[in-house]
């Protein structure tokens, strides 16, 4: 088994948000792993840098990509709720899961993407919109490659 890509944690991550209720970032990190059955050695698999785990890297960037999106909040520094726009999703039976065209429907991910990648390399967009790694994860491996 492999960890499952950032793409790949955000439907379970908004799925648990369901309930309504408010939810920590620890529960998130509890939850997810063992919602996909990963070992103990997957979860503590570390980035190249050392500096942080796999899991919480692809967690922390589905989080980013969910709340972009508009389909959770943060009421609080590391609590998470799910909105309206999300729950709707979730009772959408045509959506299995979560990845970057999902979010494209939403004009405050378009807005989000739009701020965030680069403005004159187009390979570079084309690149890191077709990959599954998080841009970190990229980074990291492009730096080892130079290095």
């Amino acid at each position: 088994m492999q960890i499952p890509t950032y793409e790949q944690f955000m439907y379970p991550f908004l799925d648990y948000l369901k309930d309504e209720n408010e939810h920590t970032l620890k529960e998130l990190y509890e939850f997810l792993p063992q919602h996909f059955n990963l070992s103990e050695e997957l979860v503590e698999e570390l980035l190249p840098s050392g500096n942080q785990t796999v899991v919480v890297n692809r967690i922390g960037w589905a989080r980013t990509y969910l709340k972009n999106a508009g389909l959770i909040s943060s009421p609080k520094r590391a609590v998470f709720k799910i909105t309206p726009e999300g729950l709707k999703l979730l009772q959408d039976s045509s959506v299995k899961e979560i990845n970057q065209k999902v979010l494209e429907r939403y004009a405050q991910f378009l807005e989000f993407k739009n701020r965030t990648k680069p403005s004159t390399d187009s390979d570079i967009k084309t690149v890191i919109s077709e990959d599954s790694r998080t841009p970190l994860e990229i980074m990291n491996e492009s730096y080892l490659i130079l290095k």
